[in-house]
């Protein structure tokens, strides 16, 4: 378990602190479940402990927070309003759809589908390593103490038995120290450049630092396989996925819009598998979502995802609303 600076053990000092201002239980670790999902009363109640205690806390809920909002990010399954694509390449996979013409203004609705690649290609990971090594104000004033760099993962960790080759990443150590003194690792793999931040120790237990020789080999297999391919027992997903968008006039289609969700809803809210209720697991509804991206060619888009087989629904819906000289293009 992580240590403070006087050698007493993080996790214990914090249970000691939540249960004497009664937000955690006693005989467990479990919280109260008056106190669950509650966060207003958790910070409220941090008010009755010590500075240093409280400092403690809110400095591991803080970072905690932030590294979750990051891995949702980095998932796509983060909900903020407006969502901004980041990946290494945008491009349209078709020319626009033509969904609905306004009879008064003119005004069009499109559907414009996206092929988002998160990927990153050896030769680019390997060129943010040398910049990062190259820039003193982002490296550590210890030598010693850099651990970024190339790593795969250890044989009993992360070896994918039909493939017989490791799972590779690169870490570049942030500057920033955790109060529990443990350091957060930035990291690209090839299928996402924008993956999760790792804990140091996480990274130094599963995995193992490789020169640039012996990470490119392994590097451009995963990066070649991913392409279309998906691993998803190991955490590995595609590099590629399509995005559509509804993008233009967007109010005239908002009820076809609203059934196609609400259609999606209630097929997502059916029943489970024996073993998924039986652990209590429930779909989440998918939720609206105006996605902002910028196109390799420059183009700046904005609109209102939707899923792919919305698409063929919402076109059906409004296929009396299009003049004929349109579907006929």
């Amino acid at each position: 378990p992580p240590k403070l600076s006087n050698g007493e053990d993080f996790y214990a000092r914090c249970r000691e602190a939540l249960c004497s201002v009664g937000m955690q239980m006693r005989e467990g670790v479990a919280v109260a479940n008056e106190a669950r999902g509650r966060v207003d009363r958790f910070l409220n109640r941090l008010l009755g402990l010590s500075v240093r205690d409280q400092a403690l806390l809110f400095t591991y809920f803080n970072d905690t927070y932030n590294s979750t909002v990051a891995a949702s990010k980095s998932g796509g399954t983060f909900d903020d309003g407006i969502v901004v694509l980041r990946a290494e390449s945008i491009k349209l996979m078709m020319p626009p759809q033509a969904l609905h013409m306004d009879p008064h203004s003119g005004a069009l609705t499109n559907i414009l589908t996206l092929c988002v690649d998160r990927g990153v290609a050896f030769i680019h990971a390997l060129a943010q390593h040398l910049v990062f090594q190259a820039q003193p104000m982002l490296s550590l004033p210890n030598a010693q103490d850099d651990h970024s760099g190339f790593y795969i993962a250890n044989f009993s960790q992360g070896r994918c038995s039909d493939l017989g080759r490791p799972l590779v990443l690169l870490a570049l150590s942030l500057q920033k120290v955790h109060r529990r003194s443990q350091r957060k690792m930035l990291v690209l793999r090839p299928n996402n450049g924008n993956a999760a931040p790792m804990w140091l120790n996480d990274l130094m237990k599963n995995y193992r630092k490789v020169d640039i020789e012996e990470a490119k080999h392994i590097w451009e297999g995963w990066y070649q396989d991913l392409e279309s391919k998906n691993y998803p027992r190991r955490n590995y997903g595609t590099r590629k996925s399509k995005v559509c968008l509804i993008v233009g006039a967007v109010l005239p289609v908002w009820r076809h819009l609203c059934m196609c969700f609400s259609n999606q809803e209630a097929f997502q809210s059916g029943p489970l598998t024996v073993e998924g209720a039986a652990n209590g697991f429930k779909r989440r509804p998918r939720r609206m979502r105006v996605v902002r991206a910028a196109l390799d060619s420059g183009e700046k888009v904005i609109g209102l995802e939707v899923k792919e087989d919305m698409v063929s629904q919402l076109l059906k819906m409004c296929e009396n609303s299009l003049p004929s000289i349109l579907w006929r293009h």
